[in-house]
């Protein structure tokens, strides 16, 4: 079966170089599904009443194909280093309420993207959906199994086995 080439896809925003050096920074075995120039921003426990600026850098949605799950992950070029990321955890609910300005419960925190382009900002919120959805389709389909298998199980008694009806009429003649 030929191996399936995966690319990374590169931010409009910054130079083929930039983007290169970006996709250095991935780690193994990892794919940036999107690319794109973003201002962090977290609230701060214990009432999160305002948005903090905690960073601004390239921002790439990843499947991390050894850690099999996906991760925002935020790196910054000067660096030459990841600054911040979050797995993508099955019941995350990633609201788009400006073109701009996407918002997310992270860990300990509210997470806010502020993008550069609203034309990735839109890439990322489909890409993010599509993959959410995927993802609760295949729990969703693991856990029907269970139940089936779960099911079946009282259901349907293990029948009697040659030796077990041998050691019957043995005990009953």
């Amino acid at each position: 079966m030929p191996q399936e080439i995966c690319e990374n896809k590169a931010c409009s925003l910054i130079s083929r170089d930039e983007n290169d050096q970006v996709f250095g920074l991935l780690g193994v075995r990892c794919q940036s599904l999107v690319t794109t120039v973003v201002q962090l921003y977290v609230t701060e426990p214990p009432h999160h009443l305002q948005w903090v600026k905690r960073d601004t850098g390239i921002l790439c949605f990843v499947k991390d194909n050894y850690r099999k799950n996906y991760f925002f992950r935020l790196y910054c070029l000067r660096r030459n280093s990841m600054i911040w990321q979050q797995e993508v955890y099955n019941d995350l609910e990633y609201i788009a309420g400006l073109d701009f300005f996407h918002t997310f419960e992270g860990e300990g925190s509210m997470v806010a993207f502020n993008f550069a382009n609203t034309t990735e900002a839109k890439e990322l919120k489909m890409t993010v959906d599509r993959k959410l959805l995927a993802k609760k389709r295949r729990e969703e389909k693991r856990m029907s199994r269970l139940n089936l298998t779960s099911h079946q199980e009282h259901t349907n008694p293990r029948l009697p086995s040659n030796n077990d009806l041998m050691m019957y009429r043995k005990t009953s003649d």
